[in-house]
């Protein structure tokens, strides 16, 4: 069990140079760091498991990662933030070539936040049907679950399904504003004992979107 539990110390720098945006735009006229030039500099922390059978096609078992990074003037930082992220997957076998995969997904800030480290509702690894930044605050989180296919040699089908939200504070959380997606796609696998995928899948949101997404890898 050990041998699968890894931690790790990381070094996190930003440096915003130009920013150019509409007059009398909303950003200009919001209350919001990170409108001007900044830097953010900062040391974080990471923890993570991983007994999955597979990194690009996993049949059985779970990774978790979580990552938290400090931002502060101590370290030259304009704003002083902290940043958490957890990922937690399952992967199941239903049958015979046939997996469940889910992903919960938690994104959490602190402090004075510039725009640029918002979380970000949607994507091509995220919640499909949304495009990536559809809706942006301080904190998220998302659960997707994904039935993967692989009904002929190279060649493999998903079906998904997810919801989440963001939000400034814990009240928000409310089942009137979560979001949600689903669709489906199919996959051809570049390399076949390791089924890396290119992939392409279809999302429909709950609102306002929809999209095609064409990529390498699987969304989780």
């Amino acid at each position: 069990m050990f041998n699968k539990l890894y931690a790790g110390i990381l070094y996190e720098y930003q440096n915003v140079l130009k920013l150019n945006y509409r007059d009398n735009g909303i950003f200009q006229n919001s209350i919001t760091y990170g409108k001007s030039p900044y830097e953010v500099s900062g040391p974080g922390a990471s923890i993570g498991f991983d007994n999955r059978n597979g990194t690009f096609w996993p049949t059985k078992g779970i990774y978790l990662f979580s990552q938290t990074t400090l931002f502060n003037r101590v370290f030259a930082s304009d704003f002083d933030v902290v940043k958490t992220l957890v990922d937690f997957r399952t992967f199941n076998s239903l049958r015979k070539n046939i997996v469940l995969a889910s992903q919960a997904y938690v994104y959490f800030t602190s402090g004075q936040i510039p725009i640029r480290d918002y979380a970000a509702l949607g994507g091509s690894n995220n919640l499909r049907g949304f495009y990536q930044g559809r809706f942006r605050d301080n904190n998220m989180y998302s659960l997707i679950s994904e039935c993967r296919w692989n009904f002929y040699k190279r060649l493999s089908a998903c079906f998904f399904g997810g919801i989440g939200s963001v939000f400034s504070t814990e009240d928000q959380i409310t089942v009137q504003n979560v979001k949600y997606t689903y669709g489906g796609g199919l996959r051809y696998a570049l390399l076949k004992k390791e089924r890396l995928n290119l992939r392409l899948d279809y999302g429909f949101s709950s609102r306002y979107d929809s999209g095609i997404y064409f990529t390498v890898g699987e969304c989780f």
